[in-house]
């Protein structure tokens, strides 16, 4: 009989704390990271992830030909992002949320560079709104425009967050990521069915200074609680106000309040 490898999703929305969370999964013996964890995907990563973003099945075969090149071990499990697209079928694992502030704020910065004025790069976050809306709500990609920098991003957040909450998975947050890390991996690990490894904890150590990470994110960076306040250093009070108005509800879904 063949044996398979589970499969379980990592949902929610990009610049969440993906990366790191990846990063420190990718250290337990038991989980193999489909892709996104490095600066860039090598082929065989992109091959699997394409199919398995049309995979109805919660599980896929040890001999499949897309499998073979991550050399798994037995009873080991893939780990797959889903932040930019939407699964189709029913699927396991859980949802990781942050505080919608925090994922703008990171957004407004994801390409600044020396001297640039504010919302000065937006186009290319609305471009990408744009593209990551049409793999979740392609009827909704009109909503942005003609709206501000704070009204498109309200758009997708409330479409993705509020889609995701109907799934009924249990919910992660990036801030009790950041500041029980040990905690909350541990918590993880059971919603897998997978005992803790003390080494999700230290992930950064596996990997050499700089190690380029997928969205500009370096694997070799502990993490950091310092992230989960950040937000209130790039965006205005006026910024903050209207944003949390907007998807208050969505947010509220997940325990944020303003």
């Amino acid at each position: 009989m063949t044996s398979a490898v589970r499969i379980f999703h990592m949902a929610g929305m990009a610049r969440s704390g993906e990366t790191i969370l990846l990063r420190s999964l990718s250290q337990h013996p038991k989980i193999k990271i489909v892709h996104n964890l490095f600066e860039k995907d090598r082929p065989h990563e992109t091959a699997l992830f394409r199919f398995l973003k049309a995979h109805e099945g919660t599980s896929i075969a040890t001999d499949h030909r897309l499998v073979a090149p991550y050399g798994l071990e037995d009873d080991q499990s893939f780990v797959l992002k889903q932040g930019v697209w939407e699964h189709p079928f029913d699927f396991k694992g859980f949802i990781l949320a942050r505080n919608p502030l925090a994922i703008f704020a990171s957004l407004l910065t994801y390409d600044e560079v020396m001297g640039s004025s504010r919302y000065q790069n937006w186009p290319l976050n609305e471009a990408r709104l744009k593209r990551w809306l049409k793999d979740i709500e392609p009827t909704a990609v009109a909503e942005l425009e003609g709206r501000r920098p704070v009204e498109q991003f309200a758009v997708f957040y409330n479409r993705r967050m509020g889609r995701l909450s109907e799934r009924e998975l249990p919910v992660v947050s990036y801030e009790d990521l950041a500041v029980a890390p040990e905690e909350t991996l541990s918590r993880i690990c059971g919603v897998l069915g997978l005992g803790y490894d003390p080494a999700l904890a230290i992930a950064h150590r596996a990997f050499p200074a700089p190690c380029p990470g997928h969205g500009k994110t370096d694997l070799s960076r502990p993490i950091n609680s310092k992230s989960v306040g950040r937000y209130k250093d790039v965006l205005t009070v006026e910024e903050q106000e209207e944003l949390w108005h907007l998807v208050a509800d969505v947010a509220g879904g997940y325990g944020y309040r303003n």
